[in-house]
């Protein structure tokens, strides 16, 4: 990493923009990669920068830093990047320098100032890319003190070469009046002349002004057009505006596809309004539970209209959390609509409801609310799993559904992790308030061939808002020999999907006979040339008794039920029941932490731009 360094410095000085070789429209491999087929265009770059193409070098420097036709490797993209830049080629220069500003060579201030100062001299020789890369720099204050004008000036500089993301960016500050003054005709320039090269930030950016009329005149159809555009593009926004405006025309069909590819990615605002139309069962089939699934998840993200509703939605049944989501609707307001539907100040309002339940509860309990409100953070949900009650308060389920994660809730309700062991991969949740109903494991060992039952939620938000149920056998009793105990685990043939991780494996009685924890999956593998999928049917594993037993007893959980008795088979229905009253999905937050420097890097795909 520090070689890189040293050599960017050095061919600082010797640097020439203009005697970078070109790489034409008809090559073969841009061509190709352009279209995705990755094999061609590695075949014709490979041997071009052997022969000393630095734009081929370039190239395959890209394809190794991706994995895109080639394994990733950071080593190989590394040399064919270096091999690239003694000749002075200026991409590599760029994506070599992006590359270690995101890496942890940033933690040192005094190598963050020198690539900046790299960042800088490239700028200065015209590159319009390191010029749009050092305004977002100054913008953000990153290695140098946070300075508009600076950043307004290098994305004019980068804008006048027709580089799209500046003219954006320097029409949102033409519009905000931020680093320069305000001009809304000149923003709304800049965003067509971005718009119109396909940038679709740019694209729902002129889109909004045409909404708002903003330095034009109102056009709702102009918007709407910019809006369709953009959303093919995946722009979550764009998707978001143009649902709401088919919802407007009663085109709910449309409405919903694009208010479900905006919650997909995140949208808090689409996943509220997908959420109401769930709940009425509105251009959707009625369904409380993924209703209230979307709710959570864009009040976790701290939508103040998802959080007053959420907050309604549990208060007969739990007061202290619902007061705790109008706190936090209280504390930041711009999530909240200024008037409700009847004219009423939502504001006022929610400060009414806040202030009324508040009085439910005690002085401790209030406190306790705040401490939790005052160190909130934005979340996304990023896992989910399965777990299942084996005590009034206790959750059984897999450690690595509940590692990494910033808050667990099942499924509404927050818990904490009280006991974890990565080893045996079994992990322990306590719930303050508790479940009446509770699993009964059965100690007598399993029987290769008996039937088995899985309940669990897979595949969460596509399946599973009330469980599902598969059914299967034992097909061996350990698990595969690549695990560093085989003996803990035995084999059965249930299907299983992802979120199905921890949940329990029944007998046709209805008892626990063990714990879900893997499944082999299809592999890729190279015979005689050709590459062949090894696809195994229902190869899946889980947790034998014994060793959850274990796991249990030297954490000091003893209150669990157990029966040694081999009862008698139950319809499939019965088990359902059963396991429904005591088994719950296990949804992992993840903070969403800070937006990472949209630094530029030039992909194979801009060469020719």
């Amino acid at each position: 990493m520090m070689k890189i360094l040293a050599i960017l410095v050095i061919l600082c000085v010797l640097f020439c923009v203009g005697c970078a070789s070109k790489h034409l429209d008809y090559d073969a491999g841009i061509a190709a990669y352009k279209r995705g087929d990755y094999k061609v265009a590695l075949y014709d770059f490979e041997p071009r920068a052997m022969a000393g193409d630095p734009v081929a070098q370039f190239c395959l420097g890209f394809m190794y830093t991706h994995g895109q036709g080639v394994s990733k490797d950071p080593q190989k993209a590394k040399k064919w990047y270096e091999k690239a830049i003694l000749q002075s080629y200026l991409p590599a220069h760029n994506n070599v320098l992006v590359g270690l500003i995101r890496s942890k060579v940033t933690a040192d201030k005094a190598k963050v100032i020198e690539l900046v100062q790299l960042v800088q001299w490239m700028a200065e020789h015209g590159d319009p890319v390191a010029q749009y890369n050092l305004g977002l720099i100054y913008s953000q204050g990153y290695g140098v003190p946070s300075d508009s004008t600076s950043a307004a000036e290098w994305y004019q500089k980068a804008a006048a070469q027709g580089y799209a993301r500046a003219q954006n960016d320097l029409g949102l500050m033409y519009l905000e009046g931020r680093g320069i003054e305000k001009n809304l005709k000149e923003a709304v320039k800049l965003f067509k002349m971005a718009a119109d090269q396909g940038h679709s930030n740019a694209q729902y950016r002129l889109a909004v002004v045409f909404v708002t009329g903003e330095g034009v005149e109102k056009n709702a159809k102009e918007a709407a057009k910019l809006f369709e555009i953009a959303a093919d593009q995946g722009h979550s926004d764009a998707q978001y505006n143009l649902a709401a405006m088919h919802y407007a025309k009663k085109n709910l069909k449309k409405a919903v596809e694009l208010f479900k590819k905006s919650a997909k990615q995140g949208n808090p605002s689409a996943q509220y309004q997908l959420a109401l139309m769930y709940n009425e069962g509105e251009g959707v089939p009625k369904n409380s539970g993924r209703a209230s699934r979307l709710l959570l998840e864009s009040a976790q993200q701290g939508f103040g209209l998802a959080q007053t509703k959420f907050g309604r939605s549990i208060e007969k049944r739990d007061s202290e959390e619902a007061y705790y989501w109008y706190s936090l609707a209280v504390k930041d307001s711009t999530g909240l609509k200024p008037l409700n539907e009847t004219g009423e100040n939502l504001i006022a309002e929610i400060v009414s409801e806040h202030e009324r339940i508040g009085k439910m509860l005690t002085k401790q309990q209030r406190n306790k609310v705040q401490k939790r409100v005052d160190n909130w953070k934005p979340k996304r949900l990023a896992s989910t799993g399965t777990g299942f009650y084996i005590s009034k308060k206790h959750i059984l389920t897999n450690a690595h559904v509940v590692s990494a994660c910033d808050e667990l809730r099942v499924p509404y309700r927050p818990v904490v992790v009280n006991h974890k062991n990565s080893e045996v991969d079994l992990g322990l949740l306590f719930d303050p308030r508790g479940r009446e109903d509770t699993a009964v494991f059965r100690s007598k060992p399993i029987v290769s061939g008996e039937d088995v039952v899985v309940f669990g939620y897979p595949l969460s938000g596509v399946l599973s808002y009330g469980g599902n149920l598969t059914v299967g056998a034992v097909s061996g009793l350990s698990g595969s020999i690549h695990e560093s105990r085989p003996d803990n685990l035995f084999q059965y043939t249930a299907p299983i999907q992802g979120g199905n991780s921890g949940g329990p494996v029944l007998d046709n009685a209805g008892n626990v006979i063990g714990v879900v924890v893997s499944k082999l999956t299809p592999s890729l593998r190279v015979k005689d040339g050709r590459v062949e999928i090894t696809d195994p049917q229902n190869v899946n594993f889980a947790i034998k008794f014994d060793v959850v037993k274990e796991f249990l007893e030297k954490n000091n959980i003893t209150d669990y039920a157990s029966t040694e008795n081999l009862e008698n088979a139950i319809a499939r229905e019965e088990i359902y029941k059963k396991a429904r009253g005591w088994t719950v999905p296990v949804w992992c937050f993840k903070n969403k932490g800070e937006v990472p420097l949209p630094l530029v890097e030039i992909g194979i795909d801009e060469l020719n731009r």
